[in-house]
């Protein structure tokens, strides 16, 4: 998630009383530069603790977002570091702790996205596919890969439309149309099948979101946000996913 701060990369755990502050933010975890930080509040919210990308044992990170068990209640960093998804516990903002990780090949770009309890994580690796992670037992510090979904190959970004029960990848290579906009259904969240066209939109997307609209004129409609590289937003009808 983007703040507006600034993020130091710290030796220690614990940050002193000095810490920097994040503005007009309403997430508990962020990371910036290999910089896992988690904070508390709405404004103003100082940092509370900074595992670095030493403590991960990762040469850096790129997105994080919190996943809460539905059970108790307990909250959960999901790191994208440029060699595993780390998972820290942040129920205790200043008590945090690394329960488990699962590896990737290393490099630079992770993206991640929680529906349910399934995680799917997308790297820009040569093979790495998407990765199926089940975080139901992550109250009892497991986490477990139930598969590596093999196309396409290697994906920017991925996208995930929560009401369509849809995940989607940005930018995809590999088994797939170069640059290709792919869609998987997650009806069963354990098991995403690809859906549709080979790919959604004619041209590569960067990034984006998608849309199923619940009322209003456009109800029933699934819309895909799309940051179009050097193109600007751009806007596809992905509710029929066989003729976008």
């Amino acid at each position: 998630v983007g703040c507006v701060g600034v993020l130091t990369p710290l030796e220690g755990a614990q940050v002193t009383d000095d810490r920097p502050t994040i503005l007009h933010n309403e997430a508990r975890a962020v990371s910036h530069h290999g910089v896992f930080a988690v904070c508390d509040g709405v404004e103003n919210i100082p940092i509370r603790h900074v595992p670095n990308a030493v403590i991960l044992q990762a040469n850096h990170g790129r997105e994080t977002v919190l996943f809460d068990d539905p059970v108790t209640g307990r909250e959960y960093a999901l790191m994208g570091c440029s060699n595993k998804t780390a998972i820290v516990e942040v129920t205790d903002p200043t008590k945090c702790r690394m329960v488990t990780n699962v590896p990737h090949s290393e490099g630079l770009w992770s993206d991640i996205k929680v529906y349910k309890e399934m995680c799917y994580v997308s790297t820009e690796n040569s093979g790495s596919g998407i990765q199926v992670i089940d975080l139901s037992q992550i109250d009892q510090g497991k986490a477990t890969l139930i598969k590596t979904l093999p196309n396409p190959g290697r994906s920017h970004t991925i996208a995930l439309d929560p009401v369509g029960a849809f995940l989607y990848t940005c930018g995809s290579n590999e088994g797939v149309p170069k640059g290709a906009t792919t869609a998987f259904c997650l009806k069963d969240p354990k098991d995403p099948v690809m859906t549709g066209a080979p790919t959604l939109t004619p041209v590569y997307q960067h990034e984006a979101q998608v849309v199923t609209y619940q009322s209003g004129k456009y109800k029933g409609k699934t819309v895909l946000f799309g940051g179009g590289e050097g193109r600007g937003l751009e806007i596809w009808d992905v509710t029929d996913k066989d003729k976008p």
